[in-house]
């Protein structure tokens, strides 16, 4: 049963741990592209406007 209980966290951590690197990898790849492409980006175009009729 101990083994059991050991096997289950060290898969969760293992994981967890992954999902950081992950998440990690994506946010400064996003950070990159936002760089490279400003206007494919809300926040950072400029002049966007939206007609509502």
């Amino acid at each position: 049963m101990d083994r059991i209980f050991t096997a289950a966290v060290s898969v969760l951590v293992c994981i967890a741990v992954s999902n950081v690197v992950t998440g990690y990898i994506l946010n400064s790849e996003t950070n990159r592209i936002r760089k490279e492409n400003p206007d494919i980006f809300n926040d950072s175009a400029s002049g966007q406007t939206v007609n509502v009729n």
